[in-house]
């Protein structure tokens, strides 16, 4: 569990004991009773630290200390985060009957290899193109198999951009901190 100073957390079942955002205040083990605390205190608590350390948490009331700038940020990091969770959790199912995964970090990787293979190719040098499906060895694909596969993915991933686009939208237009709140954030 990932803590903030300002009174949010974000879970993933992938890294349930480290700061894989990269830019936590607190890092609290999933299965701990202080995470548990947390979750069903949540948002209603502060945090009591000693040496950069959360010893515990004691309920306060959340909605007197955050003002609606603070909360339209935390609610926005939040549909990211969910869009994260979903895409990892939702590997596209492609034509080969294989699983590929489609998380930012993926897809990031799929299209500099393309653009390495674009790059060897068009300097004379040869490059084996090589990509994995979920859970496997990378083995070798040839380019408009590999292409095509990576404009798939982009397919996929637009839509579920575009909901978290909407979120957004919607959170900063919100006038109160109950709208912000009442906000749904589901990619489903």
């Amino acid at each position: 569990m990932i803590l903030y100073k300002s009174i949010r957390y974000v879970t993933d079942s992938k890294h349930p004991n480290e700061d894989w955002i990269g830019d936590a205040d607190y890092v609290i083990p999933d299965d701990s009773d202080l995470a548990k605390k947390i979750i069903s205190m949540y948002p209603n608590f502060t945090i009591v630290a000693e040496n950069n350390t959360v010893i515990d948490v004691v309920e306060s009331s959340y909605e007197n200390t955050v003002t609606i700038t603070e909360r339209k940020r935390e609610r926005i990091l939040e549909s990211k985060v969910k869009l994260a969770e979903w895409l990892s959790n939702n590997p596209l199912l492609y034509t080969d009957g294989n699983y590929y995964s489609c998380t930012e970090e993926k897809q990031s990787l799929l299209n500099s290899n393309l653009a390495s293979y674009e790059r060897s190719i068009a300097g004379g040098f040869d490059y084996q193109l090589r990509w994995n499906s979920t859970g496997c060895e990378c083995v070798p694909w040839d380019y408009d198999s590999l292409r095509a596969l990576s404009l798939t993915i982009a397919a996929y991933v637009a839509p579920k951009i575009s909901i978290q686009q909407a979120i957004e939208i919607q959170i900063r237009s919100c006038a109160t901190l109950e709208d912000v709140n009442s906000v749904e954030i589901s990619y489903d």
